[in-house]
């Protein structure tokens, strides 16, 4: 019987600290923080398959190493 009424002792405790814990916190009345805080939003997902590639090759294009490449110039050839 002892045993019994610690655990129910223990976990009326936890329940009365979380509640206090979410008060404090703003959760209970009703003035929750951004979750998106310090996340980043998450964009729509493309409608089409189209809008997916390019998505897909904006992000890949973004996430590339840079390469270093040599130019040519290219010369008009033709005189006024």
């Amino acid at each position: 019987m002892g045993f019994l009424k610690f655990i129910i002792l223990t976990l009326a405790f936890y329940f009365i600290f979380k509640l206090i814990s979410n008060f404090i916190r703003g959760k209970v009345s009703g003035t929750q923080r951004n979750r998106s805080y310090g996340e980043t939003s998450q964009p729509q997902e493309p409608e089409t398959q189209e809008e997916r590639i390019l998505d897909y090759q904006k992000k890949s294009f973004e996430s590339a190493d840079a390469e270093d490449v040599d130019f040519e110039e290219i010369k008009d050839t033709k005189s006024n």
